[in-house]
């Protein structure tokens, strides 16, 4: 397996309170982006 190629995805969805509209965001990140943020 190559560790360029491994990637985390996080889905969360927020219900606004007033509106009961669901907002969802999708963020990614490659295995490296988080080991470099490790090493900082």
């Amino acid at each position: 397996m190559i560790l360029g190629d491994v990637e985390e995805i996080v889905t969360s969805i927020e219900i606004d309170d007033e509106t009961y509209e669901e907002i969802v965001r999708v963020s990614t990140f490659s295995f490296l982006e988080i080991l470099n943020c490790m090493l900082m």
